[in-house]
């Protein structure tokens, strides 16, 4: 198994059907989530999510790399995406599964203005698989 890292911008919250959102901010989600459906885990959705991930392959060691390619396609749309950060949470959320050492994270003073810049917040959730690829 090898290190897998991710990000995604997400959209919580809203009671509209998620077309509604993705007319707003003139962007398709790579994904969505509605409240009450069965989640690929097997548990009820609690609220309605919109997600985009970033462009960048599973693979890609650097979860900063990540969030620069949201931030490039999210600054792009500032304007609808701040509309968005007044009404419901929104943010990003990088997950890293690592086999291999961490190899840690730098967030970079444009990544830190741009995430200022659109009102949103950043989320890392990071896990160690080294003992279970080691069996």
């Amino acid at each position: 198994m090898d290190d897998e890292t991710y990000a995604y911008f997400f959209i919580e919250g809203f009671l509209c059907k998620p077309d509604d959102i993705s007319k707003a901010i003139k962007l398709k989600p790579t994904e969505y989530r509605i409240k009450g459906e069965i989640s690929k885990l097997g548990f009820p959705i609690k609220q309605n999510c919109w997600i985009l991930y970033s462009t960048c392959q599973k693979n890609e060691q650097f979860l900063d790399n990540h969030i620069k390619s949201l931030l490039d396609i999210l600054l792009s749309r500032k304007k609808f995406i701040l509309k968005m950060t007044e009404k419901y949470e929104c943010g990003i959320n990088c997950v890293g599964v690592y086999v291999s050492p961490n190899h840690g994270i730098h967030l970079s003073k444009e990544i830190i203005k741009g995430l200022s810049r659109l009102n949103i917040e950043l989320d890392f959730d990071l896990y160690c698989n080294a003992i279970m690829s080691s069996q």
